[in-house]
């Protein structure tokens, strides 16, 4: 550890954009063929890949006052084709878009675990 910090696990409420199903009908999944993603400002398209893959890119998209974590809590295993597009750097935008699959990001507090760096005081 570097001197004079020390790190250690806590348990905080953060809160974050939960990715989200609003149906339970299944809009999501893939119909196959090759995975592959692109991603610009204006457009993000999947096919055939883990949803968790689609966080990634919109992480440091999000252009927000406060950005918040995003994180999915679809609990959904199989593989997705998702396409969306718009400005995606506006979460409402995105929102929009992900309406006709049935998905959303809800802001919500979840209880997550978080390494807490301390500056030790030391004696002169």
């Amino acid at each position: 550890s570097a001197k004079g910090y020390i790190g250690k696990k806590e348990n905080r409420d953060v809160e974050v954009y939960a990715l989200i199903r609003t149906s339970n009908l299944d809009k999501i999944a893939t119909k196959g063929g090759t995975p592959h993603s692109s991603f610009t400002d204006y457009s993000l398209v999947m096919s055939n890949l883990p949803i968790g893959r689609f966080i990634s890119p919109l992480h440091t998209q999000i252009n927000l006052d406060k950005p918040l974590p995003l994180v999915d809590m679809t609990g959904y295993k199989g593989k997705v084709d998702i396409s969306i597009s718009g400005n995606l750097k506006d979460i409402d935008v995105i929102n929009k878009e992900l309406e006709k699959f049935g998905l959303k990001f809800n802001k919500q507090v979840n209880t997550t675990e978080v390494i807490v760096i301390k500056k030790l005081h030391t004696e002169k």
